[in-house]
């Protein structure tokens, strides 16, 4: 390729990196075009799980789709050159007869048993990108190895320059995913009967099943404008956003002694959270790589025991679930402003709930309040209001 097509074709394609930052879909289009601008090339963005040591193809041109389940399903685990991507540095580019000797590569199962009946497809340049998740992609060329003198240093001189504005597609791409998760996600979400809501790491809420949802009508599952799901007592509240964290990293984390558990007007719960990690398979796509790892599973399950504190407040008194999500965030410890600002609601409003919860409970003060409420939770042991 001449060096000034080579510069226009880096230039349109670079372009077409920078629309699918921000819409998927056009991840079709950069590998096509890449495909169409290097001729007799076969172009793959893949997916590496190191955990699992194997790779599958997220965006795919020029090749055929039997392929490629076929390498999704059982040839990617056995691709010699995925270790020598585990072992690469980011962005580092790499040629394919510069990783394995072509004698030793043809020799190997992948070869024999797969891409020799490929064909056209036994040398390839690739470069890794964006660790997404704990996994990381790698965008591969595939062609001719006897047309590797003359493709290789097109393909690297592509691969090189557009790196780095691929890198930043796909890390604009994690966040436009994440923030744009649909329900439906998890197929069986809605078909369980306890509360269940994803998270993103950050705990922000991302998505509630039926059950669950009861509990977002009554305001208690999100808190400020971000929809940051917050537990009042502050330790149980850090407990509950570093399991986020650990779970979203595959690192479970001890729990507080008789597990973590929170109160609402319905009940009280058990919270257990799991990490979200698809299955490698290029039926996926990108936005399941892109996500993977940043967002948890939280399961609440019903307790026993005591009678709960939120549900005494609105059996005995009459609270509102705003009313009592007012009243069981106030810890003592913050004043009304700070209190109000947690719940993602107004000081004038969370002034006017406490007076309504003081005319409800018979006290003036806030301090009663605490008392009251320590009182309360006082054989019901240690649980938090989310």
């Amino acid at each position: 390729m001449a060096a000034t097509d080579r510069h226009a074709a880096i230039e349109d394609l670079g372009a077409l990196v920078d629309l699918a930052a921000f819409d998927l879909e056009r991840w079709q289009e950069v590998v096509d075009a890449l495909a169409r601008d290097l001729p007799g090339t076969r172009v793959a963005l893949q997916v590496v799980d190191p955990a699992l040591g194997r790779a599958a193809p997220a965006v795919a041109a020029g090749w055929d789709a039997r392929d490629l389940d076929a390498y999704a399903k059982h040839y990617g685990a056995i691709n010699p050159w995925v270790p020598a991507l585990l072992r690469a540095r980011p962005m580092t580019t790499l040629f394919s007869d510069r990783v394995l000797a072509p004698s030793e590569f043809r020799r190997s199962a992948f070869y024999q048993d797969w891409l020799r009946h490929v064909g056209d497809a036994d040398a390839s340049t690739g470069v890794k990108l964006l660790d997404g998740g704990g996994r990381f992609g790698a965008l591969t060329l595939s062609y001719d190895a006897r047309r590797a003198d003359r493709v290789n240093p097109d393909a690297t001189r592509v691969l090189v320059a557009l790196a780095p504005r691929i890198e930043r597609a796909l890390r604009a791409g994690r966040i436009h995913a994440i923030t744009r998760w649909r329900a439906g996600t998890i197929p069986l979400l809605g078909a369980v009967s306890e509360p269940i809501l994803v998270a993103a790491r950050d705990g922000r809420l991302l998505e509630v099943n039926a059950a669950a949802s009861e509990l977002v009508s009554a305001g208690v599952l999100r808190a400020g404008a971000s929809d940051r799901i917050r537990l009042a007592d502050p330790r149980l509240d850090r407990i509950f956003h570093a399991g986020l964290r650990a779970a979203c990293a595959g690192n479970p984390i001890s729990e507080p002694a008789g597990g973590l558990r929170i109160e609402t007007p319905l009940g009280r719960f058990a919270l257990t959270i799991l990490g979200l990690r698809p299955e490698v398979s290029r039926t996926l796509g990108l936005t399941s790589w892109l996500t993977a790892g940043e967002a948890a599973l939280v399961v609440m399950q019903p307790c026993c025991g005591p009678p709960e504190v939120a549900r005494h407040l609105v059996q005995r008194y009459g609270l509102s679930p705003a009313e009592l999500r007012v009243a069981l965030a106030m810890d003592g410890a913050r004043p009304l402003p700070a209190v109000a600002a947690d719940l993602g609601i107004g000081y004038e409003t969370a002034r006017f709930h406490l007076k309504r919860i003081f005319a409800k409970l018979g006290i003036s003060r806030q301090a009663e309040l605490v008392v009251l409420l320590t009182k309360l939770r006082g054989a019901d042991g240690e649980a938090g209001w989310l």
